[in-house]
């Protein structure tokens, strides 16, 4: 990292053996800590200006039994016991100097470079090679959290022989506001990422990839293959939320073998804001799972996933997807439609070959016009001897509505509604425009 003269950089510890810290200017600092757990930081004043490699040598010999990093050098953006955002990029191997322990298990990552602000290039193949052993609660939880610089991708088998069930918070915001992180030839996220992780647990991948918004390419399949038990509190909250990169439609079986009673927050905006996701929420998605409206607020909101089946196809909401207005408009359809039909309110309806294209409402959202009424209080507008409707409700709109047809937009009543200024001396149901009438 790049200091300017009698700069202090500290970092913190709670790894218990004896280490060695080679400051990049000559100093070496012995750190005698067997037997020792507690968290301590480590400092050092720079003389001198320049680029600085801090290494540090040794071998962890136990760990805290507490949520505590074995080291870091980021912490909450208000942490102030490190300087986060000294740390200008990382290389080698964490394990190579914090182990697996026989007899005591695992490090914890927590926090190690999260908000670490000036932080760039690629995260090391290496980072977590040979690790193993039960995943711990908060493992690896805000692990690259902030608006960094990190760029290329997630490396493959990144969180190495990791395995067994996961714990509470165990991959929370991992990754999160990482928005540099790229997606690979086909995937956003490497297939294998969790592919020896099992069970379930609260927050377990809650925000893992949240704004992640360089993540471009389609979720995996399997990401979660192995995962069972019920869905526990923000087990799934705000997982992909805000990553717009992610294409494709969801994987039908991305949840692995989750079923049950969903907890409290348990799908809370897994995909929201994901406008890059296309296609139909696939039908057993949620298989075996039910849930209250608060374990599924808003799972889908502002994502690009269609919210009405094409017609001639049989469209499920099932128990999870639910009726309580959360989800209920995000629905999974069958396939084999024919090109230019939608699903609509229980009613098979086409577009409107009239040659007016769209309705404008004034709120300014445009919806298809249709050939079927598929509603008791939709506007209805006829060219010429054909009818069309319009898939909105009273409650849409607010005084009147807009016609347009080519680039030219006309404004008309809502029925039982008053005109628009300039409009008000139309006979009823006529519109500036030849051969249109509302009904």
């Amino acid at each position: 990292t790049n200091l300017a003269a009698n700069t202090t950089f500290k970092f913190a510890i709670s790894a218990a053996g004896q280490f060695y810290v080679d400051w990049g200017d000559g100093t070496v600092t012995p750190l005698n800590r067997e037997n020792n757990t507690t968290e301590t930081p480590v400092l050092h004043t720079y003389a001198t200006a320049g680029v600085k490699t801090i290494t540090i040598y040794g071998r962890a010999t136990g760990y805290s039994v507490n949520a505590v990093a074995a080291i870091r050098f980021g912490g909450s953006t208000t942490e102030s016991e490190v300087t986060k955002d000294l740390v200008g990029g990382i290389s080698g191997s964490l394990t190579s100097v914090f182990p697996t322990v026989t007899g005591v298990g695992s490090p914890i990552f927590k926090h190690t470079f999260g908000n670490c602000t000036r932080l760039s290039g690629n995260i090391p193949t290496n980072l977590f090679a040979g690790l193993s052993g039960e995943p711990r609660a908060s493992q690896f939880a805000y692990l690259f959290e902030g608006d960094n610089g990190l760029t290329g991708q997630i490396p493959s088998g990144f969180f190495g022989n990791i395995s067994g069930t996961v714990k509470k918070s165990t991959f929370e915001r991992t990754f999160y506001g990482c928005s540099g992180l790229q997606g690979g030839t086909i995937y956003a996220i490497p297939e294998n990422l969790f592919d020896n992780i099992s069970g379930s647990a609260q927050s377990a991948f809650a925000q893992t990839f949240g704004a992640c918004s360089g993540l471009v390419g389609q979720i995996p399949a399997n990401l979660f293959e192995h995962l069972t038990g019920i869905p526990q509190s923000r087990m799934f909250l705000g997982t992909f939320r805000d990553c717009v990169g992610l294409t494709g439609t969801v994987p039908e079986d991305l949840f692995g073998g989750i079923s049950g009673a969903a907890e409290s927050s348990a799908f809370n905006y897994t995909f929201g804001n994901c406008s890059g996701l296309t296609g139909y929420v696939p039908r057993g998605l949620f298989a075996g799972m039910t849930a209250t409206s608060s374990a599924r607020a808003g799972t889908f909101s502002g994502s690009g996933l269609v919210t009405e089946c094409p017609c001639g196809m049989k469209q499920y909401i099932t128990g999870f997807e639910g009726a309580d207005g959360k989800i209920s408009t995000k629905v999974s359809c069958q396939f084999g439609a024919k090109t230019g039909e939608y699903w609509h309110n229980g009613h098979c309806v086409t577009e409107c070959e009239s040659g007016i294209t769209r309705l404008r409402t004034s709120n300014g959202v445009d919806v298809p016009l249709l050939r079927a009424k598929v509603g008791i209080k939709n506007v209805a507008f006829k060219h010429n001897n054909k009818v069309c409707y319009s898939p909105v409700e009273t409650g849409n709109l607010s005084g009147h509505v807009n016609l347009k047809q080519g680039a030219t937009t006309y404004h008309i009543s809502e029925p039982d509604g008053i005109e628009p200024d300039g409009f008000r001396n139309l006979p009823d149901g006529v519109l500036p425009a030849p051969g249109y009438t509302v009904e």
